[in-house]
């Protein structure tokens, strides 16, 4: 029988990660958490392995980063089953999935599953909008680029779990307020695109590339479509495929971006934040591409892009988390730090470049 292991990232939420490996704790064969918590709440995290006897729980500490995204290769490498389910501490697998996640994994055909996430505020559902997320995979066939709320590239077929009593819900106090969202406002001025970028980000919502896998024959009309009009539409307007979106061009990009959730939110106040959200993140474009600093961002962004912060900061091997760990042990930590180290690469590894 197929093993699987549950891939749990941590950071001072130890009540809730307490919580979801009790929920998981005889649905799969090991635990991995990656703890980025402060000392306190390590050892808080630590006594509850010892007092309550969770020999299937596995910790590893690594810097906080803010984002757990760039650590997810570094998690992936310390899973011991071929299978990985991949969580977050507000979320929890239905009763269905729970008790049949064994027998899906004994399949030979797929290299992963995707499955509806359903977002829950206050323990209600907050928009009919539902998000398909690769949560289950085999790690030899996944790779993560570390970019934020990112799906893994899976080599191989995907299949999709549609019966909806396969999904996960994520249970959150708030949507947008709070200090993790003032922090992702900092990490967005690293979202720039070229056009070429931008269409790579609509190739991948329309042909479903992190659903279906890398099966060519799978891209969808739909998706060649919209491609095609891109493509024309910069080709009439001139555009250079290695030129930054224009600010209308921004436009376009964050209404597709945000148009369902807008429409389909039940909650008015939370919508109406929603619009808000997305008029700040279009002027916040206007004002970084008068920073001084602009084009080392844009820069930055291309090398995320290509390659992900995971590659570029080297976060998938355990020399650099030993480094960190000891060298940021006592220092200001998040995605600050995260920021402080991709500006920090680029200065010593791109700029020198530049400059010869």
């Amino acid at each position: 029988m197929s093993s699987i292991s549950a891939l749990i990232f941590c950071r001072n939420d130890i009540d809730k990660a307490v919580g979801l490996i009790n929920d998981l704790y005889n649905t799969v064969d090991e635990i991995v958490v990656v703890d980025s918590s402060d000392a306190r709440n390590s050892r808080k995290l630590l006594s509850t392995k010892k007092t309550e006897e969770l020999t299937k729980l596995r910790i590893y500490h690594a810097i906080a980063l803010g984002l757990a995204d760039p650590l997810f290769m570094y998690g992936m490498g310390k899973c011991r089953s071929e299978w990985v389910l991949l969580m977050g501490t507000d979320e929890r697998l239905s009763p269905a999935l729970r008790k049949d996640l064994k027998k899906l994994i004994e399949t030979d055909s797929a290299k992963a599953f995707t499955l509806r996430n359903y977002i829950m505020l206050n323990n209600k559902k907050a928009t009919d909008f539902v998000t398909w997320q690769i949560r289950i995979f085999k790690k030899s066939s996944a790779s993560f680029k570390g970019l934020l709320h990112e799906q893994p590239e899976i080599n191989g077929a995907v299949e999709k779990l549609g019966d909806d009593k396969y999904c996960i819900k994520h249970y959150v106090v708030r949507m947008l307020s709070g200090k993790s969202s003032i922090e992702y406002d900092k990490l967005e001025k690293y979202e720039r695109f070229t056009y070429r970028m931008f269409n790579d980000k609509i190739s991948e919502y329309f042909y479903e590339k992190n659903v279906l896998g890398k099966n060519e024959s799978q891209k969808s009309l739909l998706g060649n479509l919209i491609m095609g009009a891109l493509v024309l539409y910069e080709k009439l307007t001139l555009k250079s495929p290695a030129q930054e979106l224009t600010n209308f061009d921004y436009g376009i990009f964050y209404s597709l971006k945000y148009r369902p959730l807008i429409t389909q939110t039940k909650n008015e106040k939370i919508r109406m934040e929603l619009k808000d959200e997305k008029a700040k993140r279009l002027s916040d474009i206007a004002n970084w591409k008068r920073e001084p600093d602009s084009q080392k961002i844009l820069e930055i962004s291309k090398i995320i892009h290509r390659i992900g912060i995971t590659k570029f900061l080297e976060l998938d091997k355990e020399k650099t988390i030993i480094q960190l760990n000891s060298k940021y042990k006592n220092k200001r930590q998040g995605i600050n730090l995260l920021m402080e180290l991709m500006n920090k690469k680029y200065r010593e590894k791109y700029m020198e470049k530049t400059v010869t």
